[in-house]
């Protein structure tokens, strides 16, 4: 089983260590698009801090969903709006298509908390998907394949009996090593008890 399954259980541990270790997702984004990674500085663009003294606007998450549905329609699984925290944090919208589960699949939109004017992020990760190229594509997939959620279901079920094998093998590995070095000479033993017993 562990030989079958090997090849699963080498995916799912290469695309967990890309997002654990920085430099070892730096290896797999060149070896993957033939470029170097861009190091993020920013996460998410800020908003105008100059009107700051402005009156707050009336409930501006109703004024996002509206515009992101002007967008998109019901063309989407769902929608997360994150909140500014910070004077210069903006509005954070992540619309995620297909039924919602699929992290890669999803466009993200930045608006100025005191205006909602929409602002971009002008680097590699403010990019539309549709946009990067199949390298690129492939790297942003990685939670979603790690975690199984790539296909739905099935993929998800595959993984899981990927992990459950690739769990056990230390055991079972462990129990042949011990059967190799001691098995053979307990059963020898007990056959020569046995032996003695009946003479």
């Amino acid at each position: 089983m562990g030989f079958y399954s090997l090849v699963f259980i080498f995916i799912l541990t290469v695309t967990g260590v890309v997002f654990t270790f920085e430099w070892f997702g730096n290896g797999v984004y060149k070896a993957l698009t033939w470029k170097q990674r861009e190091i993020v500085k920013q996460y998410a663009p800020y908003s105008d801090t100059t009107l700051i003294n402005k009156p707050p606007l009336v409930k501006p998450e109703d004024k996002i969903w509206n515009i992101a549905m002007q967008k998109h329609g019901e063309k989407f699984g769902r929608m997360i709006i994150g909140l500014p925290e910070k004077n210069k944090e903006t509005y954070e919208v992540d619309v995620f298509f297909g039924d919602g589960t699929l992290i890669y699949d999803r466009v993200s939109y930045f608006y100025d908390q005191y205006t909602l004017k929409s602002v971009k992020l002008n680097n590699a990760a403010g990019k539309p998907y549709q946009q990067l190229s199949t390298g690129e594509k492939v790297f942003k997939m990685d939670i979603d394949i790690h975690t199984g959620q790539i296909l739905g279901l099935p993929t998800n079920i595959l993984a899981f009996i990927a992990c459950m094998i690739g769990a056990s093998l230390p055991v079972t590995g462990f129990i042949i090593w011990y059967n190799r070095k001691w098995g053979k000479k307990r059963k020898s033993v007990m056959k020569r008890g046995k032996n003695l017993v009946w003479a």
